[in-house]
């Protein structure tokens, strides 16, 4: 066993290392070199400053090692980048074409910015360049609701930030809906704190959503998306500002808008519900318009293109309606349009009216209003094609009470209405007209017992009705039949 030592005489080093990259006029000294019989090899500092290396980042070297085609520089390292503090790591030198390439690779490091989000870089030289004034460390990119991106932490000069890797996609549920390209930053403030990720990806697998759309998101501590809008095919859209959330356990984006705003010459107030998520996206509202010429009427809509609508969407929509039938537009899902409004209309010389003697009260009043819906698909086959539908209706009703434990209630009812399609391309048209009329009474008696109130109770009813239904198109075919029953059902 033998060893080779080479030692440095008073200040003079055992070596001197010159490579690219240092500050001009500087070089790496080492006060002792050894080799051993063994094949390893020993070497020492000779207490070497610290260096910039490429004008960007501060080293201090401690040792050297080699290898087949390289050489490994171990330092202390210092990337001057806020919550990265110096750490032990090394700088390896090969040759490609000729032309010597380094690569740092510092102790492995985890860097969090504000909103839980965490950027965690390896030790792999491979994942790093370095070259004058510039510095960039891959590594991947994660949060508390799910995101996983590949990102880079890069150093200039003039600034510092980290910046999501290009041609990225990030899947949104199970259903081929995803964002594709995505693009992001963390930015740093004024105080070398990492600001909040922004993102932006392009919608991919959104039907009825314009190619291309993109849509931004802020990482608070979950994913939000501020001050965006969507632009759906064939229907124009002016809802924006609004906040989306992420709902990782569902895989999908939620938002809420209240809106008070003029929609094509018709101001609306109400509220407006997004979901984008694994079965599709919709926008829900609902509220009150004042069409020029109208006065003020409730309306109901949505519009997406989602396999599955829960019921309390659906029921939510149809409280605007006085048809409460959910139609089969809506029923299953959503692929198109759905509006639905009401407006009630003055009723002359029948005012409500109502007594309570205690012993018995009693009311009387009516109602009547115009309701009306409109409904689209987003199928290329009829995207010109719209369900079109009407109904005007009057009801009167009385109810009656006493301390006997009697109910009475008694209505008539009046109905005309017509539903049926319309293309716009070609002017044809299908429909299908409803005219009824309906009287119904309910009695229910309950026994009084004392200190009890009222129990074991029975009740009676009866309603009687008939309708007329038509049918015509624009073929010229008609019909009329008669029947039982009212056109709201």
């Amino acid at each position: 066993h033998w060893e080779l030592r080479i030692t440095g005489e008073g200040n003079q080093p055992a070596a001197r290392l010159d490579l690219p990259g240092f500050e001009t006029g500087k070089s790496i000294d080492f006060n002792m070199v050894s080799v051993l019989s063994n094949g390893e090899q020993n070497t020492a500092t000779a207490n070497n400053e610290s260096l910039k290396f490429y004008n960007i980042i501060n080293v201090q070297p401690t040792n050297i090692s080699s290898g087949d085609g390289y050489i490994d520089i171990a330092s202390m390292t210092d990337l001057g980048i806020p919550k990265i503090p110096e750490s032990a790591g090394f700088i390896r030198f090969t040759k490609e074409n000729g032309k010597v390439i380094a690569q740092v690779a510092p102790v492995p490091f985890t860097l969090e910015a504000d909103g839980n989000v965490k950027l965690s870089v390896g030790n792999k030289p491979e994942n790093t360049e370095i070259r004058n004034g510039f510095f960039k460390a891959k590594g991947m990119l994660t949060d508390d609701e799910g995101i996983r991106l590949d990102a880079s932490i890069q150093k200039t000069t003039s600034k510092t930030h980290i910046e999501i890797e290009k041609g990225q996609q990030m899947k949104v549920g199970n259903s081929g809906t995803s964002f594709k390209d995505i693009k992001g930053k963390i930015e740093l403030d004024g105080n070398n704190d990492w600001k909040k990720l922004v993102f932006s990806g392009e919608l991919a697998g959104f039907k009825g959503v314009t190619p291309g759309q993109r849509q931004t998101f802020t990482v608070h501590g979950d994913i939000t998306a501020d001050s965006e809008s969507l632009d759906i095919d064939n229907i124009e859209t002016p809802f924006g500002d609004m906040a989306l959330t992420y709902d990782l356990e569902n895989a999908r984006f939620l938002g809420n808008l209240n809106v008070n705003q003029s929609i094509g010459g018709m101001n609306f107030v109400g509220s407006l519900d997004l979901l984008m998520g694994s079965e599709g996206w919709y926008f829900s509202a609902g509220g009150t318009g004042t069409p020029p010429g109208f006065g003020e009427i409730s309306v109901g809509l949505i519009v997406g293109d989602s396999d599955h609508l829960p019921q309390d969407v659906k029921s939510r929509i149809m409280q605007y309606a006085y048809d409460k039938n959910v139609p089969a537009t809506i029923e299953n899902g959503v692929s198109g349009l759905f509006v639905t409004g009401q407006k009630a209309l003055p009723i002359i010389n029948i005012p409500d009216w109502s007594i309570d003697l205690g012993v018995v009260s009693a009311s009387i009043g009516a109602k009547a209003g115009l309701d009306a819906r409109v409904w689209m698909n987003f199928d290329e086959s009829n995207g010109d094609e719209y369900g079109i539908g009407a109904m005007v209706f009057a009801v009167a009703y009385l109810n009656g009470s006493s301390s006997f434990c009697t109910n009475i209630h008694a209505e008539g009812k009046a109905e005309l209405g017509v539903k049926g399609y319309y293309q716009t391309s070609t002017g044809n048209f299908s429909m299908d007209g409803c005219g009824s009329m309906s009287v119904g009474g309910r009695i229910k008696q309950c026994f009084p017992i004392p200190f009890v109130s009222c129990a074991n109770c029975v009740s009676w009813g009866i309603t009687k009705g008939i309708k007329v239904d038509m049918g015509f198109d624009s073929s010229g075919k008609n019909n009329i039949s008669f029947g039982f029953g009212n056109c709201s059902d």
